[in-house]
């Protein structure tokens, strides 16, 4: 396993020639040479690997993920090209529902090259839109992690926009939203329906409660220079009684802290909204001119 991970072809050869090492052999963990050589990004030892028997469709980990997903996860472009020339399954989903391309993006991981996206379809896959356990999407984690280009590619290839996921019933634009990333969110209102505006999520909060949530400026800006209504109340979860309480835009913003707080009001002047900020004692009133 460890000549795997160094990516010596000459090593391993050596080990399967005395019959110290298979194609077979396998961790605790359920993880072959196959696994690591890919991570190594070495093609000619996995091309060695599999013309001694290693299966590009044998499944490794927890999660019995594939080797195309896991090329896909390490993006190793040619090792992916070499296991659909081979007969990789493009059909497969690992234990967590996943396909290739949802493994693209990782918090952190670097913009996706497109030949990853263009190796995929060129193969007449279109599952773009399948949904994990938890009902989230690739366009759901691109829009979060990922780039605009990221987001762009995916709805090009027909990834819809529209889809929630199940535990909090986030369209993409709210991931995008919930992490600040405005560049995508950009991309995702593009074209969006009329309605977009409109989606609440389980908790009846608006696109607009998530960026305050997420309390960045020009998320906040960008969605209520959409248009998304200022004025929708919510109902949160006193801290301090533990009972709901009807809160508006501004107090809500209120309760995710002073810097938070600010960066709301500045929102609305910013967008053109007519307000009033006025110091009361310890607290400041938000009026609305009309």
């Amino acid at each position: 396993m460890m000549a795997s991970q160094r990516g010596d072809v000459s090593a391993v050869r050596a080990l399967f020639v005395s019959q110290r090492a298979s194609p077979y052999d396998v961790t605790p963990s359920n993880c072959g040479p196959l696994r690591f050589a890919i991570e190594s990004g070495s093609l000619e030892l996995v091309q060695f690997l599999c013309h001694n028997g290693a299966d590009v469709n044998t499944t490794f980990g927890t999660f019995e993920t594939s080797p195309l997903e896991w090329a896909y996860k390490t993006r190793q472009i040619e090792i992916a090209r070499f296991f659909l020339r081979q007969g990789a399954r493009l059909d497969y989903l690992c234990f967590r529902g996943w396909t290739p391309v949802v493994l693209l993006f990782q918090e952190s991981s670097p913009t996706v090259p497109l030949e990853f996206f263009g190796l995929l379809s060129g193969h007449s896959f279109s599952d773009f839109d399948v949904q994990d356990r938890f009902g989230v999407t690739a366009l759901h984690r691109a829009a979060r992690w990922g780039s605009v280009g990221d987001v762009h590619a995916l709805l090009q290839l027909g990834a819809s926009p529209t889809l929630t996921d199940n535990e909090q019933r986030w369209t993409a634009a709210f991931w995008a939203a919930s992490a600040n990333n405005v560049a995508t969110l950009k991309r995702l209102t593009e074209g969006a329906p009329s309605n977009f505006i409109d989606h609440v999520d389980f908790r009846g909060w608006s696109i607009l409660h998530v960026a305050i949530e997420a309390g960045g400026l020009e998320t906040m800006c960008l969605v209520l220079e959409l248009g998304v209504d200022p004025h929708q109340t919510i109902m949160v979860e006193s801290e301090d009684s533990c009972v709901m309480e009807e809160l508006t835009a501004t107090e809500f913003a209120r309760t995710k802290g002073q810097a938070t707080y600010r960066c709301f009001t500045q929102a609305l002047q910013l967008t053109g909204y007519n307000i009033s900020v006025i110091e009361d004692s310890d607290t400041e009133l938000v009026f609305w001119d009309t």
